[in-house]
This record gives structure tokens, C-alpha cells and sequence, in this order.
């Protein structure tokens, strides 16, 4: 992605539009739209204004490439950057999660051990899921 290629009026650099745009050149229209509900349900979640609820087809989860494109959007919006990466977390008797890492921490296997304790942690796990 050139930085060059889709400045902003302010003459810096619209990330967010040019990866919202790559997104929708990679999806179809439907999972484009999926997508874009789940991320603006959070949004609605977050902000003053009342959300609705989002209506997914099938079993009612993103599937999970859908998961990892909503994480990665996310820490688009709220960083304003595209050098993360997802790392996915193991969790004992059901699906994996994914944590938003930097790019630095992602290949660093003490940061990926922190973000491991800190998900078992917070949802009452023994860390040893690790």
C-alpha cells in the first residue's frame, strides 16, 4: 500500500478508507456487509447512540475469517495503523479467540505468553490454557 496513493484533504494519508476499500475488493458483497454491521454494532456499543442488534446468517457467529477481518478493522479504526497482527489465543474446550498484537510483539513469544495470561485472566481461566 503506497502512502501516496489516497491522501486525505488534510494531506495525510486515509488508512482507514484505503483498508476498508482493499476489504471490500477481497469479500463479497454480502460478507462485505456483514462485516461492516458487526463493526458499526460495536461502534453503536461504545458510543452514546443506541445500537442494534447485528443479524448474522447461519449459526449467528462470524465465521472465522470474518472474525479475523472485524479484529482487524477494528484496531484500524482505533489505531489509525495497519501494522498489527492477530495472534490467536487457545481456549480450553471451545473455539480460539484472537488478540490485536504490534507488529514487533506479534513474533515475540514472551508478548504472546502476556496476552495469553492477561485473555485466561479476564474471562477466569487458569493461565496454564497457555
Amino acid at each position: 500500500m503506497n502512502t501516496q496513493d489516497s491522501p486525505r484533504a488534510d494531506g495525510d494519508f486515509d488508512v482507514l478508507g484505503v483498508y476498508v476499500e482493499t476489504l471490500r475488493a477481497r469479500m463479497t458483497p454480502l460478507r462485505f456487509r456483514t462485516l461492516v454491521r458487526a463493526v458499526d454494532t460495536t461502534c453503536g456499543l461504545v458510543s452514546d447512540e443506541p445500537a442494534g442488534t447485528v443479524t448474522v446468517p447461519g449459526d449467528g457467529f462470524l465465521p472465522e475469517d470474518l472474525r479475523r477481518g472485524y479484529m482487524s478493522l477494528l484496531a484500524v479504526m482505533i489505531t489509525g495503523r495497519i501494522d498489527h497482527r492477530l495472534v490467536e489465543v487457545p481456549a480450553p474446550g471451545g473455539p480460539s479467540g484472537w488478540v490485536v498484537l504490534e507488529a514487533g510483539a506479534a513474533h515475540d513469544p514472551a508478548a504472546q505468553q502476556a496476552a495469553c495470561h492477561t485473555v485466561a485472566h479476564r474471562h477466569g481461566e487458569r493461565p496454564s490454557i497457555c
